[in-house]
């Protein structure tokens, strides 16, 4: 009877700790959402003030050149393939999401192995200036947690900052790595955001 008991305790004690994690996790979320709708509000912001000196940068050349210079203001997307509206897919702040997800490759396995290496990839874009970095194309349906360990994404959306020197770095990291996965750069055209996928 010894061994079951044994075995009882262990099931009881590995329950406990799932029900540990998944709380922390819970409450970690939460926060990461308040963050993110902060991040949200400062992005927005920003938006509106580009598209503001947008708007009389496009009346100027409409007014000089006539108006095939619309076009430029219009619709489209990067050639990374990233519109602004991205940040409307699931998205979880990038320190949060490795603090509390406990898959050993949580972000783009294919590109960095190991959750650590991912780790020290958005430090580094946060020290080059990064005011926000998210993790987002995520899959965290209940069969990749059970799996994996925990949710799963390949994608970064890095917010811009102002800074030209900043911006800069933040598009030469962008540039190597979009090379990297066989795609033309995206050169600074006054985006907001940056979109980094790994297939």
């Amino acid at each position: 009877m010894e061994p079951l008991d044994d075995v009882r305790a262990l099931l009881t004690e590995t329950r406990d700790l799932l029900k540990d994690h998944a709380a922390k996790w819970e409450a970690a979320y939460q926060e990461g959402q308040e963050k993110q709708a902060e991040a949200d509000r400062l992005l927005r912001r920003t938006k509106r003030g580009g598209w503001i000196l947008m708007a009389i940068l496009a009346v100027f050349l409409i007014v000089i050149y006539g108006a095939p210079y619309l076009t430029l203001f219009v619709g489209g997307t990067g050639r990374s393939g990233a519109p602004a509206h991205l940040l409307r897919m699931k998205h979880f702040e990038a320190r949060y999401w490795f603090q509390y997800n406990l898959n050993e490759a949580a972000l783009a396995s294919n590109r960095f192995g190991e959750t650590a290496k991912a780790e020290d990839f958005v430090e580094r874009l946060y020290k080059a200036g990064a005011p926000a970095v998210y993790v987002t194309n995520v899959r965290d349906d209940p069969d990749t947690q059970r799996e994996k360990g925990g949710p799963y994404g390949d994608a970064l959306i890095v917010v811009l900052p102002n800074d030209p020197a900043q911006r800069a770095e933040l598009f030469r990291i962008h540039a190597a790595e979009t090379k990297g996965e066989g795609f033309t750069p995206e050169p600074d055209s006054g985006q907001t955001e940056l979109f980094f996928r790994w297939d």
